[in-house]
């Protein structure tokens, strides 16, 4: 950066960012997160857009973007950890784009989007279709539950990064950092996400 007069950005996005995927001191690195607030959706979307209305032709290739179902078919790559061999990120796109959007918007909380699951209001509420909820075969409630904690847990434990990572561009009503203020004291389920377990589990 020296050498070039120029300054080195982050590239973790906010799904990454969230779960801890953006390592601390490689994609976290640098004096701005340009991706910072973006879900991986939004950065498929915008790649999209830059392709037919800014390039006008195929700058980032359609290999690496997934279908209007947010599929990776055919010859489509997944998207990769490290772009090791046999190693797929893990998370659920779509699902986890919404899930972790809503838990930042300072209206819901986890035991919330139990309640939605238990009335049937799941998709609805995060704005998303019932096809996302069935392709990541969530309508299983031991699945749901699994992976809500996984989230939840991930989210949880990766404050440390965040609060040591540069700052976002900020392009929702919710962005880590300075809008999105955080402690790393460790926040612990109460009696209330117990019980909607039991229920959801039942």
């Amino acid at each position: 950066a020296q050498r070039h007069n120029l300054l080195l950005v982050s590239n973790g996005n906010k799904i990454e960012i969230a779960l801890g995927y953006a390592t601390l001191y490689g994609d976290i690195n640098g004096v701005l997160a340009p991706l910072g607030d973006l879900t991986k959706v939004e950065i498929f979307d915008m790649a999209k857009y830059l392709n037919k209305y800014i390039f006008k032709r195929q700058v980032i290739p359609e290999i690496l973007l997934p279908d209007a179902d947010l599929n990776f078919t055919g010859d489509k790559l997944l998207p990769t950890a490290e772009l090791k061999e046999n190693q797929i990120d893990p998370m659920k796109w779509g699902y986890h784009d919404a899930l972790i959007v809503a838990l930042m918007s300072f209206n819901y909380s986890i035991e919330d989007v139990m309640a939605w699951y238990l009335d049937g209001t799941l998709a609805e509420r995060l704005k998303i279709s019932k096809e996302i909820i069935a392709k990541w075969n969530l309508y299983d409630p031991k699945v749901f539950i699994e992976d809500l904690e996984w989230v939840y847990d991930l989210l949880n434990k990766n404050t440390f990064k965040r609060i040591q990572s540069p700052p976002n561009i900020i392009t929702s009503l919710s962005a880590f950092g300075f809008d999105f203020r955080e402690s790393q004291v460790p926040l612990r389920k109460n009696k209330r996400f117990y019980d909607l377990k039991k229920m959801i589990l039942k």
